[in-house]
């Protein structure tokens, strides 16, 4: 039987008591506070299921109609205009259901594969007292700021089996959202946080940081005052985030020196640092080596997605079995808007072995 939002919420607060009063070690709580959530998000996905209204307008619905009938008739399909473009945006709020993260980054659409995006920082000029009204000094750091993106192509394989094509066809149309979703959210995730910025990848959030914006670990071991070092770089936004993987997120909890204990319940209950909020993905890096970048702070809405208006779906057929295989491409780009507005924290030197000289 499912648990209600309130027994949820009072079996967390169980866990706070106890991690409070010593009952409960700080990993035991850790594992069960990230159950709880986890079974308390999926109840609010399933609520939030139930209550969401069919906001599709009529230029949506005919471009999933168009590939429900495609997909019958086996062909080849490009979709384009205004209900494609809408079409992509729908995609990308349905795949951030699926990866939480996604909603938070900007995301400019393009009208197809050929369109140069232009994507524009939130960030305006700060505003200050004039002495006089003769002039104003023009600010240096702060301004709208624009890049230009052209959209790359991403590549998915969606098996639709023969029982699915026979299917009505409001069946079909019902289901394609979500198979779309499942098949890029993963991989806009990835890009987001590690792509390369070459060879069509994105430019990921842990790539090229502007070295002054670093902070370094004293050892090779990532403690939690290295974390709050790092929180405290944006710590003036609200809406500001770090950005770790789970192992580098364990190893910070497992440090059990002095200083630790002041952060340590803020982080594993509420898992914010200095009121910074940390996010926990499995598509952040793990870096081991010395100079690796463990986690990047920032404010996710200074990320920008570009994205074109465009589908095209191409059927691959296979002998001997009933499935068709569709290579569905969509077109993407993205990048920091504003570089530094993004501060990183890397790995420092590993500790000398004892008898080594320091020479040596």
């Amino acid at each position: 039987m499912e648990k209600t939002i309130n027994e949820i919420n009072a079996e967390l607060r169980n866990v706070s008591e106890a991690l409070k009063n010593g009952t409960m070690e700080a990993a035991e709580a850790r594992g069960s506070i990230d159950n709880i959530k986890a079974q308390k998000r999926a109840v609010e996905q399933r609520i939030a299921g139930e209550n969401r209204p069919d906001t599709r307008d009529s230029g949506v619905s005919g471009v999933y109609a168009d590939i429900a009938s495609a997909m019958r008739e086996q062909r080849k399909i490009t979709l384009g205009g205004t209900g494609a473009v809408n079409t992509v945006k729908g995609l990308i709020k349905e795949a951030s259901l699926k990866i939480d993260f996604l909603k938070d980054v900007k995301i400019f659409t393009g009208a197809n594969s050929e369109t140069r995006v232009t994507i524009l920082s939130p960030t305006v000029a700060r505003p200050e007292s004039v002495p006089g009204t003769d002039s104003v000094t023009e600010d240096q750091q702060a301004r709208l700021v624009s890049k230009v993106l052209t959209p790359k192509p991403f590549v998915s394989e969606i098996g639709v089996s023969l029982s699915a094509l026979t299917l009505g066809t409001a069946d079909i149309e019902k289901e394609l959202p979500g198979i779309f979703a499942d098949a890029y959210a993963e991989g806009w995730a990835r890009q987001i946080m590690t792509g390369s910025g070459i060879n069509n990848d994105f430019e990921g959030l842990f790539v090229n940081v502007p070295a002054k914006n670093t902070v370094q670990s004293k050892g090779n071991r990532i403690r939690l005052a290295d974390l709050a070092m790092l929180s405290l770089q944006r710590r003036e936004f609200n809406d500001a985030c770090i950005v770790v993987s789970p192992t580098v997120f364990a190893e910070v909890i497992s440090d059990d020196t002095p200083e630790s204990a002041v952060y340590k319940q803020e982080l594993i209950f509420n898992e914010k640092i200095h009121g910074v909020r940390v996010l926990i993905t499995s598509f952040a890096p793990s870096g081991e080596a010395e100079g690796s970048t463990v986690a990047v702070a920032g404010r996710l809405q200074d990320y920008g997605m570009a994205v074109a208006g465009e589908l095209q779906l191409t059927p691959i057929f296979t002998r001997g079995t009933t499935t068709v295989s569709y290579q569905a491409a969509m077109f993407a780009n993205g990048c920091k808007i504003v570089e530094n507005d993004f501060w990183q924290l890397t790995r420092g030197p590993a500790a000398k072995s004892a008898g080594k000289s320091e020479k040596a």
